[in-house]
């Protein structure tokens, strides 16, 4: 957009540039006759006749939200097809100015923030309105450091008008809620972003990095790296109400962004001494509309140690705009800090508030089941985020995994549980080398090293047992989804997002081959026991198996109707089994190409195979909460483990046949009887999704890797 400075809209002039976004330009104007101060809006676009009356419909609509925390549009037009907004002008700046990226702020600086940005919303979705693009450049701070929630229905009005400007997709798609990413933004989508930007305040980081693609689909299906790994003083109630209010189904999410405010500042009361709040401001409600009571609890005053630029200090001082003092107010100057409390923020307008009783940390609904994190369909997530602009009023449908209830079906969980609580396994080890999710992880034929393949784009090879980094693999220019060890023990194969798979020297990370035949992401890998080919699985549809030796194709399975998922060799070289989108898992023949089994017994995605050592049985586990055993040949269920709460990743056969783990969506590892699926053992060591588990050669140990950025080994019981 060319600088529009000097140039006059409407009765205003436009005095200088003021910021700048993806679709729009803001202008500090003068109003031509009264001299008075608005800002600007004006839309990088010019409107097409028949979009000027909806940009019209959408400003009245605007234009009609009076709220002391949300900036007052006073007046919009279009002239000549410019359209724009004018309104009230904070010369403060944002949030985003305050506290720039990157750093850290303490609970009781945010917590002032999120209650006034919670009201605004509140009065919003009131009125049958979602913002849709809560981020910290959106709130400004007024005349009275007061937040004014801004750009209120400003990105629907930018797709109304059909903009071909390329919006900061990037810097918005950071606080979307999935539902929002999906087309179906809600007053829930709202509370999702503004935790978004508490976990960004509190931690000095978005929960979600990347692409635009790659944070889409994070949203859908990563679980954010715990907030106190990254600031260790979090306390956990205040990370329990962020991860609430973060939850994949908005129907998990408190009930109201109010509702979340509450709970926050409550986490924040249940262990800290004070409270900053910021008061109400002057004449923001109408006479007849006081409250009876202060807005807010009285408080205690400015309470100063040490003089600080822009502090006030002395007796009689009131916060600004309350000449005669906030009501109930007790003006007691330079009163003495609890012990270690840095001061108050460097901005006038905050004051204390005494501590009150105790209370305790919110509970999280009930956990529902979540979204395989390779279920979305990336093309798809970016043409549903463009239609964003559509109603949020919605039919909720169910999307919720079924449980299978075939005759066959053993209640192994019921047996698990019979006999008392389960075992506690033992953790051994916990290797935090990724950066990232750790998609996969697997023993070494000799059980001394273990290689873990993850989201930072790395495979890592580090002891089973001290977790000393042997090598990092760089070849990989995406994501490693998958990791396999030949039986040798000499070479590994990984594949992932760039659509390869690569062989290399596990001693050294020397590349032997690339191959570049799958035409999408590759989720699969598996070795031929003879250590001469491999099996591929990938977006694609197919399964590929090819030489080692010289990258040539041998076989391309094309018995799956989607995307594939997970493949794995059988013990004896002669079978193979695969498992995808298509909610089936088959067994056929990689050396003539023609298949034996297919298996209908699961209700959703088949996400993870694995066989019996003897290569006669195969487990497969599900996003319909399931693990299933069943015949190689002929796809006899022999029972259905139900033991898990939500979507089943990865299962492991022991290498001795007697026991098989799972790990699932519900944060656990689960290892039962292989036999008849009883006797389980819950490991609970993960702080989010169990997205693989292997064990080791000797049957005794198991490897598990998480979103939590972490792969735990711990005894198996």
């Amino acid at each position: 957009m060319a600088d529009r400075t000097g140039q006059q809209l409407g009765k205003y002039r436009l005095i200088r540039l003021i910021g700048q976004g993806g679709f729009a330009e803001v202008y500090l104007g003068e109003h031509i006759h009264l001299g008075t101060q608005a800002a600007i809006k004006v839309l990088a676009t010019r409107l097409a006749t028949e979009d000027i009356e909806k940009f019209r419909h959408e400003a009245r609509t605007i234009a009609r939200l009076i709220h002391p925390h949300i900036v007052r549009v006073l007046d919009f037009d279009v002239e000549e097809g410019t359209a724009f907004l004018v309104m009230d002008f904070a010369p403060n700046g944002t949030l985003r100015q305050r506290h720039p990226p990157g750093v850290p702020l303490p609970p009781l600086v945010i917590v002032p923030y999120v209650q006034q940005v919670a009201e605004a919303l509140s009065y919003a979705h009131e009125q049958k309105l979602v913002h849709r693009d809560i981020k910290p450049e959106n709130m400004l701070l007024g005349a009275n450091q007061n937040v004014l929630l801004s750009d209120f229905g400003i990105a629907l009005i930018a797709q109304t008008s059909r903009s071909d400007v390329p919006r900061d997709i990037a810097g918005t798609v950071a606080y979307m809620a999935p539902e929002q990413i999906q087309g179906h933004p809600r007053p829930a989508s709202d509370q999702y972003a503004l935790a978004v930007v508490v976990y960004e305040w509190l931690t000095g980081a978005r929960p979600f990095q990347g692409s635009y693609q790659e944070i889409a689909v994070q949203h859908a299906v990563a679980t954010p790296l715990s907030m106190r790994v990254r600031v260790p003083t979090i306390s956990s109630a205040v990370e329990e109400v962020v991860l609430i209010a973060l939850a994949k189904d908005p129907q998990n999410r408190f009930g109201t962004a109010l509702a979340f405010a509450t709970a926050l500042r409550e986490a924040c009361l249940s262990d800290q001494p004070t409270m900053l709040v910021t008061p109400p401001t002057p004449g923001a409600y109408p006479a007849a509309a006081q409250p009876a009571q202060p807005l807010l609890t009285p408080v205690v005053p400015w309470a100063v140690n040490t003089p600080q630029p822009g502090l006030p200090s002395g007796a009689g001082y009131a916060p600004p705009g309350f000449p005669g003092g906030y009501p109930g107010a007790q003006m007691t100057p330079n009163a003495s800090m609890p012990v270690g409390w840095a001061g108050p923020p460097q901005q006038q307008g905050y004051y204390l508030m005494p501590t009150p009783a105790p209370v305790a940390p919110p509970q999280a609904p009930p956990p529902k089941p979540g979204i395989s994190r390779r279920a979305v369909l990336i093309g798809g997530v970016i043409g549903l985020a463009a239609a964003g602009a559509g109603a949020w009023w919605f039919t909720r449908s169910s999307g919720s995994p079924s449980s299978t209830t075939a005759s066959s079906t053993a209640t192994a969980a019921a047996s698990a549980t019979a006999s008392g609580a389960p075992p506690l396994p033992t953790t051994l080890f916990t290797y935090r080398g990724h950066t990232g999710i750790v998609w996969d992880a697997v023993w070494a034929p000799n059980g001394q090293r273990i290689a873990s393949a993850g989201f930072d784009q790395t495979v890592q090879v580090w002891d089973a047992l001290t977790g000393d980094n042997v090598l990092i693999y760089h070849g990989h220019s995406d994501q490693v989804e998958t990791v396999a060890w030949s039986l040798d023990g000499r070479y590994l194969a990984s594949g992932g997002k760039d659509n390869t798979v690569q062989v290399w020297d596990a001693s050294t990370g020397a590349l032997v081959i690339t191959y570049t035949n799958h035409t999408g992401h590759v989720l699969g890998v598996a070795w031929s026991p003879d250590n001469g080919r491999i099996a591929s699985a990938s977006f694609d549809g197919t399964v590929q198996v090819w030489s080692v030796s010289s990258g040539t194709p041998l076989q391309v399975w094309r018995g799956h109707s989607g995307r594939v998922q997970c493949v794995a060799w059988s013990p004896d070289g002669k079978l193979v089994a695969s498992g995808g989108y298509d909610h089936t898992a088959q067994v056929w023949n990689p050396s003539v190409g023609n298949g034996l089994t297919t298996y209908t017994g699961h209700s959703d995605v088949v996400s993870s195979v694995a066989w019996s050592p003897d290569s006669a049985r195969v487990v497969s586990g599900s996003n319909d909460q399931t693990a299933q055993v069943w015949q190689a040949r002929g796809g006899a269920n022999l029972y259905t483990y139900l033991g898990h709460s939500s979507l089943v990743y990865s299962v492991a056969w022991s290498p001795n046949g007697q026991r098989i783990a799972s790990g699932s969506f519900d944060q656990t590892a689960q290892v039962w009887d292989a036999t008849t699926g009883g006797h389980a053992i819950f490991y609970r060591g993960h702080s989010s999704v169990v997205e693989s588990v292997a064990w080791s050669p000797d049957s005794k140990r198991i490897a598990s890797a998480s979103d939590d950025t972490t792969v735990q080994v711990w005894q198996a019981g």
